[in-house]
């Protein structure tokens, strides 16, 4: 497997090897040295756009040709527009009109260079300056009245000029028609904005009046007037809450500049005092400079100003105005935007034709960015072979001659653009060189003797998508000087199209996917090894299907917030080609919070806009549409995130605590509402507290993330009412229940120092540890708070001050993945306590995504490719009609057996998956679901399917054999195989005698699938048997059983029985017991004796068996001579013609008295066969007509011949085997061609030369295993009977190694011991009488045999 993974990729590198082997290809120089900038310039003035190109090429040296584009098209040249001789664009005299504008655009610079290509700079922009009042200014000119502003003695006043201009205008201000002295000494006045705005501060008698300002910018002028009056009404005794003057407005600015936030109040409380002014940002205080260069500065009662601003500046800012009334917030975002920076420039690229590539280009910006990519100059619009990925890189899929050229990445926003050039050079052919020449797929060719054959059996299965298509094939067949195949090319093209692609897998199995619905492509597949690639291939033209006809997605989709529970959404309908010919029936709108469990909403829409209420207040919502026609669902459209306007709070903070903390303080604390009730940024919380008595009380206003507060100047001994509440820029929420706290009569001790902070717990989070703990045990000693220490590694490296009543504080803006060491200890005014020390690590930090519930897809389909393997394909709709994946999402797909619970999962990024490991012939359930991120949907609808059958994978269990008693038939038993992998058609039931033998040779019965028993009957008694058996499918086998061993028992039914397998038995014959070459017994033969003491083992005694045997043998040959003598009698009595030939004798037979000597020599007489009492001598006319079947008696005594071709001498080889007494059927097993049971081959002279029909069963064994001796009755019997046919077995039997025949089986001939007994062999009715003698002759023999053996 290693040495296929790393030759897949040799090829690649091996493809630019060998293609540059004779040097790197060397990419010219081209680039801009200066790109044109943006212009501001007056009407009628002149424009001048500088350009300059660096060219390193010889080749293209002066040869650079430059040209301008405005808003996209060729500027066209005229008296008034001129290209200067460096290449820079010249306008002399800029014409604007409110009709006409023929000059405001962006401009570009594009360069072009023979046999290199084109590239195109930057965007500049050319406007017109202005200077105009503001469209929503109160007044729009200075004849107009001006604005009073009414206000007291003592109280601020902001003036602003509503003047706007580009370049920004310069200000200055007059009163009453005087210049305004703005010295620097004079700290009552303060200009802002460059002077757009005027501050005067604690207002005087001589400050009412008129004020005018005028702006100058490029020789035009703008003035305004405005008054300030005096307010003389009386002031109220209890003091009025603040109002603001001026409220500062939100700002996008670039990154680099500077702003002035304007902010002031007036309202005196009851104590006559103004308000003061705080600025917090994102609910935290600010912390401020104190230098007026800092960069952060407060300007005048309370305006921000803020300089050299950066990325972090952007944020929610507030302006606090509080006294002891009440307080009031304004908040302001500032967005600092971030002009386009390239984080990866695309570099030069060298590629082989029909190979793939992606250009890389990663920017940075804020607003994020959108980047176009250009080829020479010109727009690259996506499609099937140029995709966009992540609207980053660009691929190219099969590369073309003609994609050689300069390719620009541009990146663009509001307040930038950059851009930056490649050039892609294609190699079209090799080098010279002696390597293997290259093929269009550029993988080289094989050049050596002996080719890879083509692969077969080829085939293709669209997929339901219609943008997958499935290869599958089969391996080519190796030849003996064919190399090995270590993988296969994949090349494929679509008709009418110049592109072709390629792929490498190792498999022969491949899904191609990206193709285009409703076309046609040929495919073509070649093996390869380590020589390269075969020039045999394989190939087969697939038309995908077409896609389905539904809408394509909406366009244009707006959504606009109307208040913090409602918004209204608008689209456009998709267009004309996107749906095709079915038109749009209705429309689904979703939209659900981001990051909600709970899924998305939805409503049906026939209209193109909508508006949702029920919003959740200051929620983020995802908006998407999706339309429905006849036929389903179409594309979903874009989703657009909008945020609900905020509210004041619905819940008063939680867990609020007061408690005295000394005479003259009261510690309270508090948590915020829950998250859900917020409504908005919480900027504060304002705590009100009054004595009991009082009507009025006070109010303080903290921060946003501050959660407790200490209460000083209070009065001792005295009760007080306390209460808190949360509040947001749009104003403050419930109040929390009073809580009644009474200050102490006297203070706490405050001689000693506090003890030791107990119960000090550390929780870490990625930037963030949240710190808890229990004050000292000594509660008798005054804590004026807490000092939190900590430090990486150290203690103490930072310190804040935590007031007493705190038992809790998050440390914020700490690094991920650093422990620090955290330390804490109370004070008071004596001093600092003894303190606790504890450690914390942070954790990693993670980038949580937005939890936008995701759509789960659709039209799940699978594709059954074998027993073991099926594809699965399905469809996301929010990829649109190109079903491309080009993010981070992947697909999970989860399966298992029908109705289980317990299920398999798979991860893949493909809308396609191959699953490999699944059971034969079992239906599976399959469902798929989507993820991105931390996002993912709920799964689909379920799928199911059923694989193929397969051949049976487990062996027939539980085989047992069962004897019948006073029977030679024997019962077997079993149960199914526990994988079947298919309906069971039936089992094989092997048995045999000759363990050693072949499992074609064993004896088999077939039995019906449904059966789990069978019966086996004719077996010789006395004799070991072995059993296996194996199951059946419409596919095929499955592998054998364990082996069973049986003894048959003895005729009088003793004995015998089940033979347990020893532990170390592997199939070898436990019961051979001779390794001589002339030891006749074989293992049917040897006896089983009874566990019985005996002293047979012992050395020099003969066993009792061996006694029997003797004297059987002695008996047998007394009789054998008696039979030879009868016969000899017989055939002289009985002869007429002593020379005559027999009738019945074959031509060409040859007596075994007239036969040479040298070969009776080599006549090996068939082995000795166990003579029964049921021998039965028939007519030699019954011979002719014996029945067909091929069964002889099952008793060692029976047999057969097989004749087979004469050899030189004339004479043939006959087969002579011991077969069961019912035959196999004429079925045989599929691809068996050998006998089924051993056979003994010896000559005869020739005595037919009619074919025989079990010619193909003969076979022969060595000749040392021939018997060394010719026992007569069995040649008797041999010669003179014939086979009896039997009735059919209820089973059906196999046979294996012959095919069937409809010939039927020849009786074999008789054969002539003696030229006498042959030479009177005439009359039929003596032979008859003879034989009945003989026959009578035989019982009495074989009663003898008994008595001696029982």
């Amino acid at each position: 497997m290693t040495i296929h993974f790393f030759v897949s990729f040799f090829f690649f590198g091996l493809r630019t090897f060998v293609v540059y082997s004779e040097g790197a290809v060397s990419f010219p120089e081209f680039y801009f040295l200066e790109e044109p900038k943006d212009l501001v310039v007056a009407k009628g003035g002149s424009a001048l756009f500088d350009c300059a190109v660096h060219s390193s090429s010889s080749s293209s040296s002066g040869q650079v040709e430059i040209t301008w584009l405005k808003d996209g098209t060729l500027v066209q040249y005229d008296s008034r527009r001129h290209q200067l001789s460096n290449g820079s664009l010249y306008i002399e005299s800029v014409e604007h009109s409110p009709a006409h504008r023929p000059d405001e655009g962006y401009y570009q610079c594009r360069a072009n260079a023979k046999r290199i290509g084109t590239i195109v700079s930057q965007k500049a922009t050319l406007q017109l300056q202005y200077l105009r009042m503001r469209s929503n200014a109160s007044q729009s000119s200075a004849s107009s009245s001006s604005p009073l502003f009414s206000s007291r003695v003592g109280d601020t006043a902001m003036l602003a000029c509503p003047v706007e201009g580009l370049p920004p205008p310069s200000v200055s201000w007059t009163k009453d028609g005087r210049p305004l002295g703005l010295s620097a000494g004079n700290s009552d006045y303060f200009l802002h904005s460059r002077g757009s705005c005027l501050e005067i501060l604690s207002l005087k008698s001589s400050d009412f009046g008129s004020y005018r300002c005028q702006s100058t910018s490029a020789g035009q002028e703008v003035t305004a007037s405005m008054q300030i009056v005096e307010n003389t009404d009386p002031l109220p005794h209890q003091g009025v809450v603040p109002r603001f003057v001026m409220k500062p407005t939100d700002q996008n600015l670039r990154e680099g500049g500077s702003v002035t936030l304007p902010c002031a109040a007036n309202g005196r409380d009851r104590y006559g005092k103004q308000p003061q002014i705080t600025w917090l940002k994102d609910g935290a205080t600010l912390q401020l400079s104190s230098h007026k260069d800092g960069r952060m500065v407060i300007e005048g009662q309370g305006s921000l100003r803020i300089q050299r601003l950066h990325e972090g500046d952007t944020g929610l800012y507030t302006c606090r105005a509080t006294n002891k009334e009440d307080s009031l917030d304004v908040d302001v975002m500032l967005q600092v935007l971030v002009p386009p920076r390239f984080l990866r420039r695309p570099s030069n690229v060298e590629a082989t034709l029909n190979s793939d590539i992606e250009l890389e280009c990663d920017v940075t910006a804020k607003p994020q960015a959108s980047i176009e990519w250009l080829k020479n100059g010109d727009i690259v619009i996506p499609s099937d072979y140029f995709q966009v990925i992540d609207g980053r890189n660009l691929r190219i899929l099969g590369l073309v001659a003609s994609d050689e050229g300069m390719y620009q990445c541009i990146a663009s926003n509001p307040v930038g653009n950059v851009q930056a050039s490649t050039r892609l050079v294609i190699q079209q052919r090799a080098s010279k060189t002696t390597t293997p020449s290259f093929q269009r797929s550029g993988m080289p060719t094989l050049v050596q003797k002996g080719f890879i054959l083509a692969v077969v059996n080829l085939t293709a299965h669209a997929a339901a998508s219609a943008t997958h298509v499935t290869l599958a094939w089969k391996p080519p067949r190796l030849g003996k000087e064919s190399p090995e195949i270590l993988g296969y090319l994949v090349t494929w093209k679509e008709d009418d199209s110049p592109r072709e692609r390629f792929m490498n897998v190792t498999t022969s199995e491949v899904d191609i996917r990206y193709l285009k619905p409703s076309a046609k492509y040929t495919f073509h597949v070649a093996a390869y090894g380590l020589q390269g690639v075969s020039p045999n291939s394989a190939s087969v033209v697939v038309q995908t299907s077409a896609s389905e006809n539904v809408p394509g997605q909406p366009t244009n989709l707006e959504v606009t917030i109307l208040s913090p529970t409602s918004a209204h959404v608008r689209w456009e309908s998709p267009t004309m080609e996107s749906t095709i010919t079915e038109p749009v029936t209705h429309y689904k709108l979703y939209y659900g919070v981001l990051g909600d469990s709970s899924g998305e909403l939805d409503v049906n829409i026939v209209e193109t806009q909508y508006t949702v209420t029920g919003l959740l207040k200051f929620s983020k919502y995802g908006f998407r549409v999706v339309a429905y026609n006849t036929k389903g669902p179409g594309a979903t459209s874009g989703r657009i995130t909008s945020q609900t306007f905020s509210d004041v709070p619905s819940s008063a903070p939680q867990n609020f605590a007061a408690e005295a903390a000394g005479s003259t303080s009261i510690v309270v604390s508090w948590e915020p509402p829950p998250d859900g009730e917020r409504n908005g940024v919480i900027t504060g919380y304002k705590i009100q507290y009054k004595q009991r008595r009082e009507k009025a009380g006070n109010i303080i206003t903290t921060d946003g993330n501050q959660h407790s507060f200490n209460i000083s100047g209070l009065e001792k001994g005295t009760e007080y009412a306390v209460s808190v509440q949360a509040q947001t820029v749009n104003g403050s929420g419930p109040t929390t229940d009073a809580v009644t706290v009474k200050t102490f009569m006297h203070d706490l001790d405050e001689s000693n120092l506090p003890g030791k902070p107990v119960s000090l717990q550390v929780r870490p989070v990625a930037n963030t540890v949240i710190v808890s703990w229990t004050p000292p045990v000594e509660q008798d000693i005054m804590i004026r708070g807490y000092v939190l220490g900590y430090g990486e590694g150290l203690p103490d490296t930072y310190r804040q001050v935590l007031d007493a009543r705190s038992r809790h504080h998050t440390i914020r803006g700490l690094r991920p993945s650093i422990q620090y060491v955290i330390s804490l200890k109370a004070f008071n005014n004596i001093g600092e306590g003894l303190p606790i020390y504890d450690t914390v690590t942070t954790r990693e930090e993670t980038t949580p995504e937005p939890q936008i519930p995701m759509m789960p897809p659709v039209g799940l389909k699978t594709v059954v490719h074998s027993s073991t393997s099926m594809t699965l394909t399905w469809t996301d709709t929010t990829l649109g009609r190109s079903q491309r994946v080009t993010d981070s999402r992947y697909y999970t797909v989860r399966y298992n057996l029908k109705f289980l619970r317990r299920f398999k999962m798979v991860n893949c990024t493909d809308l396609v998956l191959q699953v490999d490991d699944l059971q034969p012939d079992t239906e599976y359930e399959f469902s798929v679901k989507v993820s991105r991120g931390s996002r993912q949907s709920t799964w689909s609808l379920s799928v199911f399917n059923r694989t193929d059958e397969a051949a049976p994978s487990s062996v027939p269990r539980e085989l047992t054999v069962v004897s019948i008693r006073d029977s030679t038939s024997v019962i077997l038993n079993w149960q199914p195989p526990k994988h079947r992998n298919g309906q069971l058609t039936g089992y094989l039931v092997y048995y045999s005698t000759d363990l050693s033998a072949s499992d074609y040779d064993w004896f088999k019965e077939r039995v019906n699938g449904e059966q789990l028993t069978t019966t086996i009957d004719d077996l010789s008694p006395e004799t070991t048997y072995y059993f296996k058996v194996q199951a059946q499918n419409d596919i095929g086998y499955g592998p054998l059983s364990s082996t069973a061993i049986f003894r048959t028992p003895k005729f009088d039914g003793s004995e015998g029985g089940i033979i347990e397998t020893p532990n170390d038995f592997h199939g070898r014959n436990i019961f051979d017991r001779s390794n001589s070459k002339n030891n006749w017994l074989s293992v049917s033969q040897t006896p089983i004796h009874d566990k019985g003491g005996s002293n047979e083992g012992e050395p020099g005694v003969l066993p009792s068996y061996l006694w029997i045997v003797i004297g059987c043998l002695a008996g047998t040959f007394f009789v054998v001579l008696l039979v030879i003598v009868m016969a000899y009698v017989f055939c002289r009595r009985s002869s007429a013609v002593p020379n005559s030939e027999p009738s019945d004798v074959p031509k060409g037979a040859v007596p075994l008295s007239k036969m040479p000597n040298s070969e009776m020599n080599d006549l090996k007489p068939p082995p000795d066969l166990w003579i029964h009492g049921n021998i039965e001598i028939s007519d030699l006319d019954r011979m002719s007509d014996a029945d067909s079947s091929t069964t002889v008696g099952r008793s060692g005594g029976r047999g057969y011949y097989d004749k087979v071709a004469s050899d030189e001498d004339g004479y043939q080889n006959l087969s002579l085997r011991p077969f069961p007494a019912s035959m196999m059927s004429k079925d045989e097993v599929p691809g068996h061609h050998k006998e089924l049971v051993p056979s003994y081959d010896f000559k005869f002279p020739s005595v037919s030369n009619q074919p025989s029909r079990h010619n193909s069963l003969s076979s022969r064994i060595p000749i040392q295993q021939m018997p060394p001796r010719v026992n007569v009755a069995d040649i008797l019997q041999l010669g003179f009977t014939s086979p009896r046919p039997l009735k059919p077995s209820s089973n059906s039997k196999i046979s294996s190694g012959t095919a069937p025949t409809t010939q039927p089986l020849i009786s074999p001939p008789p054969i002539c011991l003696t030229s006498k007994l042959c030479d009177n062999v005439n009359s039929t009715d003596e032979l008859t009488e003879e034989m009945a003698n003989i026959e009578g002759l035989m019982k009495d023999l074989s009663d003898i045999t008994r008595q001696q053996f029982y």
